[in-house]
């Protein structure tokens, strides 16, 4: 007996570097990063401070009540999870994966008094730091995984790996300031863990703050480049915002300026400074919102939600600028969840989506959790051991991954039951599998079609929101049915359905039964970015969004047609393109093309002028991003195009221009060739009746540089509070009457309202 449980320590010691090599393998592109705040189709969910702790709030998106989920000491980590979100919470030293949904709360994993921190989600698997080494967590299982030895500080996931600093060699930073006081901070190394292979590589010997990932971009705090934030009687060291390309192996600064947080967005990186949330990309800085002092900010990676307490209002902010209130109200005095009695359901009748909200007796991992809150804190799973530390240029040791199981919740492994068709895998329950009951496992239903009923709605390659997504649909579109679904490991039911050529899987959630569409039905219109479509073949450009639809003509292989900037899905799940061919409206289909950006790639690059087509565009001494700023080109402007261009180390092409005595470089994907040069510029000025004095300065908050005198016209930056420009001495006033002033400042020649600005 004693030898049989030997072999079977030495089997479990084995697996998770085998099961996590496979899931890393083939799901790397699922990783995702615990957020601050979530979006889902119909609420937005955040934490924000309520006293010492924390609050979690869920704010409809259709309008209605704010509702307190959930308080603890901490709350962080949300991710999008089953129709709600993921979290993970810590309140007396007790840690816990949440799940939300609704006003609905319950616990997924508890870890007992370990202390977890920084919640992520991996191939279906929760990844989080218990008492700062990394673990997985497998929803559904009873098996919670250590894959690295590394004492970690913080962490974010990349492609098939986890970025983080090392707290086994961390670094300390002193400075002495004036009058005696002296400031110091501690701050790990940045390394990277393959985590099919647990090798362990150092990348940056400086030390790092809060690291947050995008693309190939790692953001952080460095405090190599450090700052002193002082008190009457203490000072604290912070660093300055830093992103390193983790494939070109390049370090740069973002941020000169002290910062209050940074955010890595879909179209650049928000750092607030200067009391100001600013946006920098390609494009150059915008400002896109002034926050109260000691506003809350939050990001799901597309907007900006700003809590400001004193105005009590949530706002959101687009990375175009534009804000719009979300809520009004005291949101720390939101109502509790558990206080709400909720409605009635009526019992769901016998049809093939009954399941969407029959999960009664689907739940029981939640309370096997429950009962098994000391789950890694055995002393043979090495969890609180803390290796040695490394040598700053050494790489760390790569660490024998070490499993934990907990005690089983029954009298044996698994039970037995009669399948009538295929295995459930993982902790198996007893019962009948027919009519699709078992987790994984597929059943027929009787339908054709099913039409989507949430707002963008992820297609994945397999039942469950482990499977990797494929692509989204919006509301109102018709996906053909496979005549197949299958439950995931929660009892949601998901269908098997054909899209973009292929099939994929679709939740009940957010999909219902619907008749056949006609031959000619396409999906909504939806916006898309890109600037050129390219065909890869002879395509027929057509009427409508589908194959029925007449044809305008055909554009032979390697056309470069002018994208419209809508897409529309077709019956069977292909993506159609709207453009502009021989002075017409059509569509092709994505089948036979692709989006581009840039030039429209005509073979030679042709044109006497740039002009500036995604806002205003950046002038920089060379062709890449990183290098010196010259000035800038307002969207809808021309430069001289000298007759070069090049192409950068991301294959973005450059145009060589001239403008306003300035000669450099701007991005193609915020410029394109024409033959027609813009006229030029002149705001309607006045002299004024009173109009004197050679300043202008910012008093009533952060003021916005508009290209001309009126509030919708281009932004071109801002001028922080009680700074001062220099006044060109020309005013104009616009239709509200309002009058506005022509100024310099920084570089930047513009307009500002005099609703936020005087002449000093």
């Amino acid at each position: 007996m004693r030898k049989f449980i030997t072999w079977l320590l030495i089997a479990l010691l084995s697996l998770p570097c085998v099961a996590f090599a496979e899931s890393a393998a083939t799901a790397a592109s699922t990783a995702v990063n615990g957020a601050e705040a979530v979006r889902t189709a119909t609420d937005l969910y955040f934490a924000i401070p309520s006293g010492d702790r924390q609050m979690l709030v869920r704010v409809p998106l259709s309008g209605g009540e704010a509702i307190c989920l959930d308080r603890a000491d901490s709350i962080d980590g949300l991710i999008a999870y089953e129709g709600g979100a993921a979290y993970l919470k810590t309140t007396e030293g007790s840690s816990a994966i949440m799940q939300c949904s609704g006003n609905e709360v319950s616990t997924v994993y508890s870890f007992g008094a370990d202390e977890a921190t920084n919640l992520s989600s991996y191939g279906g698997k929760f990844l989080v730091l218990l008492d700062g080494l990394l673990h997985s967590v497998e929803p559904g299982s009873q098996v919670c995984l250590k894959l690295s030895g590394a004492q970690m500080l913080d962490y974010v996931l990349g492609e098939g790996c986890a970025y983080f600093l090392s707290a086994g060699d961390r670094m300390e930073y002193n400075a002495q300031l004036e009058a005696g006081q002296t400031a110091s901070a501690q701050a790990g190394c940045v390394y990277r863990l393959d985590l099919n292979s647990g090798e362990t590589t150092l990348l940056l010997k400086s030390g790092g703050r809060d690291l947050k990932l995008d693309g190939h971009q790692l953001y952080f705090h460095n405090l190599a480049d450090a700052y002193a934030v002082r008190s009457a009687d203490s000072a604290e060291l912070l660093g300055r915002v830093y992103s390193l390309d983790v494939q070109l192996k390049t370090l740069n600064g973002e941020c000169t300026e002290p910062d209050s947080g940074f955010w890595p967005t879909e179209k650049g990186l928000v750092v607030w400074y200067n009391a100001a949330l600013n946006l920098s990309s390609e494009a150059g800085t915008l400002a896109l919102y002034a926050p109260e002092n000691g506003a809350t900010v939050l990001s799901d990676g597309a907007s900006l939600f700003v809590w400001e307490s004193g105005k009590q209002t949530l706002t959101e902010v687009s990375l175009t600028g534009d804000a719009s209130v979300l809520y009004t109200g005291d949101l720390t005095q939101a109502k509790d969840a558990s206080l709400i009695v909720p409605e009635s359901t009526p019992e769901p009748s016998p049809s093939a989506t009954a399941s969407d909200t029959d999960s009664q007796g689907n739940n029981a991992w939640f309370d096997q959790f429950l009962e098994n809150k000391d789950l890694v804190s055995g002393s043979s799973s090495g969890a609180g051991s803390a290796p040695k530390a490394t040598p700053i240029g050494q790489s760390t040791p790569t660490p024998r991954p070490v499993v934990t199981v907990a005690p089983s919740a029954g009298a044996g492994s698994s039970t037995s039951g009669s399948g009538s068709s295929g295995s459930s895998s993982g902790s198996s329950s007893s019962g009948s599998s027919s009519g699709g009951s078992t987790p994984g496992s597929s059943y027929s239903v009787s339908i054709s079609y099913l039409k989507i009923t949430g707002n963008s709605v992820n297609i994945r390659s397999k039942a469950g929101t482990s499977g990797s997504i494929l692509g989204s649909v919006v509301k109102g579109t018709v996906l053909p049915c496979k005549g197949v679904a299958a439950k995931d490991s929660s009892g949601m039911v998901w269908y098997k359905v054909g899209f973009g050529g292929g099939t994929g899987w679709v939740s009940s959630k957010y999909a219902s039964k619907t008749s056949a569409p006609g031959s000619s039905y396409t999906g909504p219109e939806v916006g898309a970015s890109g600037d050129y479509i390219k065909t890869e073949g002879s395509v027929n450009v057509r009427t409508s969004p589908n194959l029925n639809a007449s044809s305008l003509g055909t554009a032979p292989k390697g056309t470069t047609l002018t994208f419209l900037g809508k897409t529309s899905t077709d019956a069977r799940g292909v993506k159609w393109y709207k453009v502009s061919f021989n002075g017409s409206t059509g569509w092709v289909s994505s089948r036979y093309t692709e989006i581009t950006y840039g030039s429209s790639g005509s073979g030679s690059s042709s044109g006497n002028y740039v002009k500036a087509v995604g806002g205003s565009v950046t002038i920089r001494s060379s062709a890449n991003k990183s290098s010196a700023s010259l000035g800038y080109i307002p969207e809808g402007k021309t430069g001289t195009y000298q007759g070069k261009t090049s192409t950068d180390s991301r294959g973005v092409k450059w145009y060589k221009v001239s403008y306003n005595g300035v000669t450099g470089w701007v991005s193609s994907r915020y410029a394109q060739l024409t033959n027609t040069a813009s006229s030029s510029s002149s705001g309607s000025s006045s002299s004024g009746s009173s109009s004197s004095g050679s300043k202008v300065q910012a008093s009533g908050g952060s003021v916005t540089i508009r290209a001309k005198a009126n509030k919708t016209s281009d932004k071109l930056g801002y001028m922080a509070e009680g700074k001062t420009a220099t006044y060109l001495g020309k005013s104009s006033t616009d239709s509200r009457g309002v009058k506005w002033y022509y100024i310099s400042y920084n570089g930047v020649t513009g307009w500002v309202s005099s609703m936020y600005s005087k002449l000093v």
